[in-house]
């Protein structure tokens, strides 16, 4: 070899190449690459998972990361061996594999879990199991919903609702195949969100379809199945039902005021709207109308007339009930001769007599009669009842002829009533006698509820008397009174649902009443005082006595 050669060979030995030189800055940098790179993955998992608006920032550094330690991986590639071959390299590596499988195994098995939720309900009502109306609404969603829910975690009725509203949402979602998605956001440490969906009274739920993107929103509370779904079917589109209240003659007054007046029907009309229909008042005097009943009317409420209606509305109302019309009458003793003789052409008679029972009635008032599930006879309107009451009632009854021999009922109507009184019970003309007059009373039991489905009056006979086969059929429901459903009675028992139902059943909302809310029902627990001596004794003495036991054994032992 030349001195060239050899001087040109040390020059080479002496100065790296510009590769190995990366190599060698890149080796120095591994630690930091992979302190680096293991935060990323780290980091962008967690981001990832619990930010849902970050999730392309947090895949990027994921991905990042990745790289990152790849890179040091292979630089550091000769070391990383030398120790892995190692005998601590091996255990190390068999640990670090266990541990993997383990942590691998329990993802797995908590994604397996979270696809297959099941839930148990073990409240005395049922009270977090959704009903089969609301189960079939959510199978039917066309396009997915998102509902934002603003509470405010500083204050406790915020959080009260809030568990509530979750405990009934979580189940829409899980429901619904994940169609209905929901998420809670404090309104005071994101404005924006709230400044987003223009809401500024808390607590509240906002429901927006995702690709529609229309938006309804109403305020807690109450929280219940019932106004969720309402909810749901107004941002989805569901045509809304009018009902109707005739106005004009000293009915009950259709306000929302609830303090102002105890026999207004405030509560009844939120009721309503919370069944997703649209309420409105109709006085037929009004140039609007003239005289006529509007052709979007699904059902119409006469709430307590107490004046006689125009003969123009008489014959208006008796004509519409005729084509097919829907009307829920509430009565008291003493209605209107017009309300009267309306009715009397469907075969109802109705007058001026009160109820008197004193067997069941609220307690010191048997003209307060108290209706309990074997008081309703079988019908969707009462099925899901529990406890009614009237406040001064009067019977309501069909034609003496047709309940002396039913063979003479025609048969293009049908009568079903649902809710009768006791056979102690009886109507009379003196409401303020309490006993019983063989001569002037007339004794029960008798009928409160009926209702009844017609096509035409009992004085026409209709073209077909098939009521299956023919869609205007005439749908009556009477209620022997209008009290009940005023604000001062609303919410006893069940009278709130009385009202609903029959609403519901008229405009053929049948799986409605499967909804109603649930009751809350505390159970408490009921001890005698020498259980409940035992209970706090056994706390106090037994297991520390126990413990101690236990411990003298033990040192007894090792000593």
């Amino acid at each position: 070899m030349t001195d060239n050669e050899q001087g040109y060979k040390d020059q080479n030995q002496q100065t790296p190449g510009r590769w190995q030189r990366v190599i060698s800055f890149a080796t120095s940098l591994a630690l930091l690459f992979a302190i680096i790179g293991g935060v990323a993955v780290a980091g962008g998992g967690l981001i990832y998972l619990w930010v849902e608006e970050l999730r392309s920032f947090s895949s990027v550094v994921f991905g990042v990361g990745l790289v990152l330690l790849l890179i040091a991986l292979v630089v550091s590639f000769p070391a990383v061996y030398a120790v892995v071959a190692g005998v601590k390299g091996r255990y190390t590596l068999t640990a670090i594999a266990t541990v993997s499988v383990f942590l691998l195994v329990i993802v797995l098995v908590n994604f397996i879990s979270s696809q297959n939720v099941q839930r148990f309900d073990t409240t005395f009502t049922r009270q977090f199991t959704l009903s089969s109306r609301t189960v079939g609404i959510l199978d039917g969603l066309t396009e997915p919903v998102k509902i934002t829910g603003f509470f405010v975690p500083s204050r406790r009725e915020h959080v009260i609702l809030q568990q509530q509203a979750d405990s009934f949402l979580f189940e829409f979602q899980r429901r619904s195949d994940r169609r209905v998605t929901y998420k809670f956001v404090d309104p005071e440490s994101e404005p924006s969100i709230a400044r987003r969906y223009n809401v500024n009274q808390y607590p509240t739920l906002v429901f927006e379809t995702v690709e529609s993107k229309r938006q309804y929103a109403f305020g807690l509370p109450p929280v219940s199945e019932q106004s969720l779904v309402s909810a749901l079917l107004i941002v989805t589109g569901e045509q809304r039902k009018k009902i109707y209240f005739l106005t004009g003659h000293k009915e009950k007054d259709l306000i929302d005021s609830t303090e102002t007046s105890t026999m207004g029907y405030g509560f009844a009309l939120r009721g309503i709207l919370s069944d997703n229909y649209e309420v409105e008042a109709l006085n037929l005097g009004e140039a609007r109308y003239g005289g006529k009943i509007p052709d979007d009317v699904a059902v119409l409420v006469i709430p307590g007339a107490t004046n006689e209606l125009l003969t123009d509305e008489m014959i208006e109302i008796r004509e519409w009930l005729k084509r097919g019309g829907r009307a829920l009458f509430l009565v008291d003793p003493g209605a209107p001769n017009t309300i009267v003789a309306i009715l009397e052409k469907w075969g109802i008679l109705v007058g001026k007599d009160t109820l008197v029972d004193p067997l069941r009635s609220i307690t010191g008032d048997p003209r307060t009669p108290m209706f309990q599930r074997t008081s309703f006879l079988p019908s969707p309107i009462t099925d899901q009842l529990d406890v009614v009451f009237f406040p001064q009632a009067t019977p309501v009854k069909i034609r003496p002829d047709y309940m002396e021999d039913p063979r003479k009922i025609p048969p293009w109507i049908q009568f079903a009533p649902f809710i009768e009184t006791s056979i102690a019970s009886w109507s009379t003309l003196e409401p303020e006698r309490n006993q019983f007059s063989e001569f002037d009373d007339s004794v029960g039991p008798h009928w409160v509820g009926l209702a009844v489905q017609a096509l035409s009056t009992v004085e026409e006979e209709p073209d077909s008397s098939d009521l299956l086969s023919t869609p205007a059929v005439t749908s009556i429901v009477v209620l022997g009174d209008s009290d009940f459903a005023t604000n001062r009675y609303y919410s006893a028992y069940t009278n709130s649902d009385l009202l609903l139902n029959s609403i519901n059943w008229l405009a053929k909302d049948f799986t409605l009443i499967s909804i109603r809310p649930k009751p809350f029902s505390f159970r408490d627990l009921v001890v005698l005082p020498y259980e409940f001596d035992m209970i706090r004794y056994s706390s106090w003495f037994v297991l520390p006595i126990a413990v101690a036991f236990m411990g003298l054994i033990i040192w007894w032992r090792r000593r």
